[in-house]
């Protein structure tokens, strides 16, 4: 099931979100979404297994060894493309070519589940909560005086 997220008490910044134009909004909403998203990164990366208990996965391709390498070492943060809304905005935590990572975290029939990833963005979330709001902060800040500057 996927979890959703919503910050208030953005009011103040709304408003003056509201007066830059479209293109300056959804670029300093990005770069907020990016900045929760990196805090989250660094979080499941220091709590993803590591040694022996990391699997590493390699795979028989055309009589060559495929090394998919390390769950930490896979893991990435990538911007949403599809959203519903025009003016929505989002970042995720990727796992590229770590797709073991979702057995790891949801289990198996043979494997029971080891909820890394969710607990860790339980933990995380006021952290990520900040720096998102700092980074919008200072994202309008330098748009406004970017736009003040202009002929």
């Amino acid at each position: 099931m996927r979890k959703r997220s919503s910050i208030k008490g953005f009011s103040e910044a709304a408003d003056v979100m509201k007066q830059l134009p479209p293109r300056v909004q959804n670029r300093v909403l990005q770069k907020g979404a990016n900045a929760a998203a990196r805090v989250f990164l660094s979080a499941f990366k220091a709590a993803v297994p590591r040694g022996k208990d990391s699997p590493l996965v390699r795979k028989l391709k055309g009589g060559q060894i495929v090394d998919y390498g390390k769950w930490y070492q896979n893991m990435k943060v990538r911007v949403m493309k599809r959203l519903r809304s025009r003016t929505a905005r989002g970042a995720q935590v990727y796992t590229g070519n770590a797709f073991w990572a979702m057995f790891y975290e949801f289990g198996t029939a043979h494997e029971p589940a080891r909820p890394i990833l969710r607990t860790t963005s339980d933990a995380n979330m006021e952290k990520a909560t900040l720096a998102m709001r700092t980074a919008i902060g200072k994202g309008i800040e330098t748009e406004v005086q970017r736009l003040v500057k202009q002929p």
